[in-house]
C-alpha cells in the first residue's frame, strides 16, 4: 500500500509527542538486530527535533506501536538511522485529518 509522506513542522512534531513524566519512548530499527528502544528526556527529544533533517509521520507499522513520529537526523545514510518516537495517536489522527482537508 502506497502512502504519501506527511512532513511535519518542528511545532507539529512537538505537539504530538506522548511525554510521560518528562520522557518519551523511542526506538530504532537497526539492520538484522530487531528493535532497540530507549526513553529520551523532553530536552533531548526537542534537540533531536530542532536538529533533524526531516520530520514526518511514521508508517503504518510504527504507528501501530504508537510511535507516529519519524525523525531523520542530518547526514543519515540508512533507514536504520531514523528515530521513531512515541506519540499521542489521537493528536496524530487529528493532524492527518487536518492535513488531508487542505
Amino acid at each position: 500500500m502506497s502512502e504519501d509522506k506527511i512532513i511535519l513542522t518542528k511545532k507539529q512534531a512537538k505537539e504530538i509527542l506522548d511525554l510521560k513524566d518528562g520522557f518519551v519512548h523511542t526506538f530504532k530499527n537497526p539492520h538484522m538486530i530487531g528493535l532497540i528502544g530507549a526513553d529520551h528526556s523532553k530536552e533531548s527529544i526537542y534537540e533531536s527535533i530542532e536538529n533533524a533533517e526531516t520530520l514526518e509521520l511514521a508508517g503504518e507499522q510504527a504507528q501501530a506501536m504508537n510511535h507516529g513520529l519519524g525523525i531523520t537526523p542530518k547526514g543519515a545514510k540508512h533507514h536504520s538511522d531514523v528515530l521513531f518516537v512515541a506519540t499521542d495517536m489521537r493528536k496524530v489522527a487529528s493532524l492527518v485529518s487536518n492535513k488531508r482537508e487542505k
